[in-house]
């Protein structure tokens, strides 16, 4: 017998029934990942300094752009409505 994570009530199996009902009302069944968490760290750091990164070159771009050029550019746009899908 072990306790479930979840709700730690005791269950056979990793998670109770009751528990995987709490995540999802037709959950069954839960894998664990096949990542360690050492592996899962790593990747959410990767991910972390893949955003910081992407924000540093935006940000440089950015800064060579002027801002009669982007104006130019807007002006060029038809003044339209919007088709209805892409409305708000």
């Amino acid at each position: 017998m072990s306790r479930c994570p979840i709700t730690y009530q005791s269950c056979d199996g990793r998670y109770s029934a009751a528990g995987l009902k709490l995540l999802s009302r037709s959950l069954t069944e839960l894998k664990d990942l096949p990542f360690s968490a050492r592996e899962l760290r790593y990747e959410a750091a990767a991910e972390k300094l893949s955003a910081l990164l992407t924000q540093d070159y935006l940000e440089n771009e950015a800064a060579k752009g002027k801002r009669k050029d982007f104006t130019k550019v807007l002006n060029a746009v038809p003044h339209a409505k919007p088709e209805l899908h892409d409305s708000l």
